[in-house]
């Protein structure tokens, strides 16, 4: 099955679920504490720019350099210079074109940096940076809370991640407020290994919250989430499709840019309150729809990191 398109993952029975055994996954148990672990697999891909794209792109971007803008740029190619390597003719120029130039020899850590210096996150070169990766070294990652502030608790975390040219979607929901702890403690060895992780405004949001609540319960991870190249698709699908429309939120970027909208679907802003029905009622049909709605995130990221693409690589 391939997530092309989110209709497929929308279609519920809308008959009144009352046995926990309807709960679609694994119950997990530890330290008499429970969390659901649901699992989702797909045969959709990842569109990854090639390394010498990247390269390509770099080595064209005279940004790059200390007081360079785009006006400045153009003059400079009216004058015959119109990459780094054109760049090293120039006295004035060609030390910090060496200098960003020697990044490419040493690596992601000493591209990114130099980027960082002079370009916006949101800039289309660091999209490109995803270059650097392999599939399997991306997670996707989003969370459910039961509010904005980080005091209060994860209901439930999804993650995506590529194996076998498989793509899987986990996620992870505390059954019980007392169950968060073991799952955090359970969910965080899926980031070790990664390098880059592909969130929806989770460099302000989702990964923050995550080490908040980590450190609360004096969880010390032994790889930290936040240390890894956030790309983050909020900020890049702004600057993607400046311009198609005014609302940037997933469920309109959806309706949009991806012409998936969504049906039967609860808003994220729901999910405390159905969540709180849940552990009052014990009634799974609560859950469920918390489940499918983190499910559709996960999924839509793939989707949209996989537009962007197309449409910044052409």
């Amino acid at each position: 099955m391939a997530f092309d398109s989110l209709s497929g993952f929308r279609k519920r029975d809308s008959k009144t679920i009352r046995s926990r055994s309807a709960l679609p996954g694994e119950i997990i148990l530890q330290n008499g504490s429970e969390f659901l672990l649901t699992r989702t697999k797909s045969d959709t891909l990842i569109k990854l720019p090639e390394s010498a794209y990247f390269k390509e792109e770099y080595t064209a971007c005279l940004e790059l350099i200390f007081g360079i803008r785009e006006s400045k740029t153009l003059r400079l190619k009216e004058c015959g210079i119109s990459s780094l390597h054109d760049a090293l003719s120039d006295n004035i120029l060609k030390d910090q074109a060496a200098e960003l130039l020697s990044h490419l020899e040493n690596g992601f850590d000493a591209v990114k940096k130099g980027m960082s210096c002079r370009l916006s996150p949101s800039s289309r070169l660091f999209f490109l940076l995803s270059a650097y990766f392999k599939p399997e070294d991306i997670i996707f990652f989003d969370l459910e809370t039961k509010g904005l502030h980080y005091e209060t608790s994860i209901i439930q975390a999804g993650i995506g991640f590529f194996h076998n040219k498989k793509f899987s979607v986990n996620q992870f929901t505390i059954l019980s407020d007392s169950a968060e702890p073991e799952m955090l403690e359970y969910l965080i060895p899926f980031f070790k290994d990664k390098k880059a992780v592909i969130t929806f405004n989770g460099r302000t949001f989702d990964i923050p919250f995550l080490s908040a609540r980590c450190a609360y319960y004096g969880i010390a991870p032994e790889f930290n989430p936040a240390e890894l190249f956030n790309i983050d698709l909020y900020h890049f699908s702004k600057r993607a499709f400046k311009g198609f429309q005014e609302s940037f939120r997933l469920k309109d970027v959806e309706s949009g840019i991806l012409k998936t909208p969504r049906a039967d679907d609860i808003d994220g802003s729901m999910a405390p309150e159905y969540y709180d029905r849940f552990i009052s009622s014990g009634d799974p049909k609560w859950l469920i729809p918390i489940i499918e709605h983190n499910k559709t995130d996960i999924i839509s990221l793939l989707i949209l990191f996989n537009r962007i693409y197309d449409e910044w690589i052409k």
